[in-house]
């Protein structure tokens, strides 16, 4: 009897879970936006995740994916001038979140998009942005991981943040390595995670991995 109270609370959870609109509209999003493959896909996704966002003007994540899926499409510009624009939409969301009340792994997780909106506009100009921007940006991931040092990506961003950095000085990386090495034990774990948090990054973390043997 135990044993069926327990499996027909499980299903309950499940029907709840599968049945709340915003749940579902979220999930289908955020598919979307990791998928994404250029800039008309993405522009689809940023669509969609601001009518949720207007909808669910209490919820962190339409913001959090708009923060990323911005990056996205930054990302997919030819012109430097639109990629800072969608690099800085990026931030402007990560600054507006970061302006509400988290939790310390929410936060966490926005720190490390917004540290990863900054490493890329550095990137658009590394030579007049480097010895402006780095600092931020490294105190942005490690902000990140003061509030969940286990978040994966903010330890693999700033693990590639180092290795950027070692590599234009001409120092070791090995430091850069480990800590990236140490991040996939904690991206493996969320793949059992159903939840609507953050599940991004793996894929570039693994690739760096390869540029460390």
């Amino acid at each position: 009897m135990k044993t069926l109270s327990i499996l027909l609370i499980s299903l309950s959870s499940f029907w709840n879970v599968t049945n709340d609109p915003y749940r579902k509209a979220m999930g289908e999003a955020i598919q979307e936006a990791y998928q994404v493959h250029d800039i008309t896909s993405c522009q689809l996704v940023l669509n969609k995740l601001e009518r949720i966002a207007n909808a669910n003007s209490a919820k962190w994540e339409p913001g959090y994916y708009l923060a990323y899926s911005n990056i996205m499409m930054g990302a997919f510009q030819i012109e430097n001038a639109k990629k800072d624009t969608y690099f800085d939409l990026s931030i402007t969301q990560a600054d507006k979140l970061l302006a509400s009340n988290l939790t310390p792994d929410v936060r966490s997780e926005v720190l490390a998009v917004k540290g990863f909106a900054l490493m890329l506009k550095l990137n658009v100009d590394a030579a007049s942005r480097g010895s402006v921007m780095s600092e931020e940006i490294f105190q942005t991931y490690q902000t990140a991981l003061h509030f969940n040092d286990k978040n994966p990506r903010a330890m693999y961003l700033l693990a590639s943040m180092q290795y950027g950095m070692a590599q234009f000085m001409g120092t070791p990386t090995e430091q850069a390595c480990l800590l990236n090495q140490k991040a996939q034990q904690y991206f493996d774990a969320e793949l059992a995670d159903s939840s609507l948090y953050p599940k991004w990054g793996k894929e570039h973390s693994m690739a760096m991995l390869e540029s460390c043997k």
